[in-house]
């Protein structure tokens, strides 16, 4: 490789370094959702939802704080719990400060949509079930809820049964009930999620069979501006196995879809990726934002706007059926970079002997704590991971073997993002 080529590699990967990742819910359990908003009173409050290690018929909804704009996390407490399965949440602060989680609960055998409230959000009320419109045999679930600009309330959710299954959405106004008239957005859409731009104009993001089988998805937007007459389809991603769209406004870009894309060599892995619009017509190219491999998924977006920043809450597998944590990260909301990335890694890893010999022991040292675990990546100089693994976040060494690493140059990256880099030399 040319020095001009390797100068521009090193550019283009050794990007500025944003915050590290933070761990809102972890340990032994199995937490598999983030939501996160900014109250009234300055925190951020995550709710999350949380079930044993593997036990996914019995999720709870925990929720945890942050005073500190997300660099740390209160411990999980329970909010919602019992012996059903209570999953697929959404929140929001409404106007009086009541805290409001949204959820889909299988009490009466059948996935329904269930709705509690709270004021400071450690005291939970339980309500009953929305009523919107379906008989008591048809499943709802996975809503998602914005808040209008009078107060209202606006709910995408999955319901239906057989062909007529898919997205719908209800509307409540201020004081009121939510509407019955079950208007369809998308037959067959799965994980659907909604956002209101500025102009009016609302758009759905979700996931839906693009293949000849279930198990091949991919993620499409339609727009609309009276939750009644829907735009054709805009197909975002066409790997075939894509899902968790999430869509946000975003001031300088318009419309952003966040999402977690299946990607093979080098990754074998789900990563998570967005893409911008201003017009939700015409989208912009693929960012990735996350760059795990090795079984390390790295789904359900979660974004938000605060202080004049974006933060991300999403999932990320340990053992992807069994155990799952929930990460938050965060950096300026203006400019189309950004993204998870590793604060301190750059400044603070060590890598030795460099030159190695292949054959011989690797060394990497951090020598501070960093915070949860840092995700490394070896990588050549064409781009291909050689190895991934991730480093626990406190002071400490991890030895790697190099006898598969042929002589050459090589890329060892530390974060999640075009961040934190070191170039390593192997010889002969």
């Amino acid at each position: 490789m040319s020095r001009m080529a390797w100068a521009l590699l090193l550019s283009i990967w050794c990007s500025p370094a944003s915050e590290a990742a933070t761990v809102i819910a972890g340990g032994t359990t199995n937490d598999t959702e983030g939501r996160v908003i900014k109250l009234s009173d300055g925190r951020l409050m995550a709710a999350i939802a949380r079930n044993p290690y593997g036990s996914w018929g019995s999720t709870d909804v925990h929720v945890s704080f942050s005073h500190d704009g997300g660099a740390s996390w209160s411990a999980p407490a329970l909010a919602v719990g019992g012996s059903a399965d209570q999953a697929t949440i959404a929140v929001l602060q409404l106007p009086g400060d009541t805290i409001r989680l949204w959820y889909a609960s299988n009490a009466t055998g059948y996935y329904r949509i269930y709705t509690a409230y709270s004021m400071d959000g450690t005291s939970w009320t339980a309500e009953s079930q929305l009523a919107l419109g379906w008989g008591s045999t048809v499943q709802c679930y996975d809503p998602t809820v914005i808040l209008e600009p009078d107060s209202s309330l606006t709910m995408i959710y999955r319901g239906g049964s057989g062909t007529a299954g898919g997205a719908y959405v209800s509307h409540r106004p201020k004081g009121g009930s939510w509407d019955t008239s079950m208007r369809p957005v998308n037959y067959r859409a799965y994980r659907p999620r909604i956002m209101k731009h500025p102009d009016g104009t609302y758009l759905a993001a979700f996931q839906r069979q693009s293949g000849d089988s279930t198990f091949k998805i991919d993620i499409f937007v339609r727009r609309s501006t009276d939750l009644t007459s829907w735009s054709d389809s805009v197909r975002l991603t066409a790997n075939q196995n894509s899902h968790d769209a999430r869509c946000l406004h975003v001031p300088d870009s318009g419309y952003v879809v966040y999402y977690a894309k299946y990607q093979a060599a080098p990754y074998d892995a789900y990563n998570l990726c967005r893409r911008r619009s201003t017009d939700g017509i015409s989208w912009q190219p693929e960012q990735q934002l996350t760059f795990d491999g090795g079984m390390r998924h790295n789904t359900q977006p979660c974004p938000l706007l605060f202080d004049g920043r974006l933060g991300l809450a999403w999932a990320y597998a340990n053992d992807y059926d069994n155990d799952n944590d929930v990460l938050f990260d965060s950096w300026p909301a203006t400019g189309a970079g950004g993204g998870p990335g590793a604060r301190a890694a750059r400044a603070g890893l060590r890598i030795y002997p460099n030159p190695c010999k292949p054959g011989s022991p690797l060394i990497l040292e951090f020598p501070s704590k960093q915070g949860g675990t840092v995700p490394v990546g070896v990588y050549d100089i064409a781009g291909r991971l050689i190895r991934s693994f991730r480093f626990p976040g406190t002071a400490g060494k991890v030895e790697i073997g190099t006898a598969a690493m042929a002589p050459g140059v090589y890329l060892v990256r530390i974060g999640r993002e075009t961040a934190g880099c070191r170039k390593l030399v192997v010889v002969r």
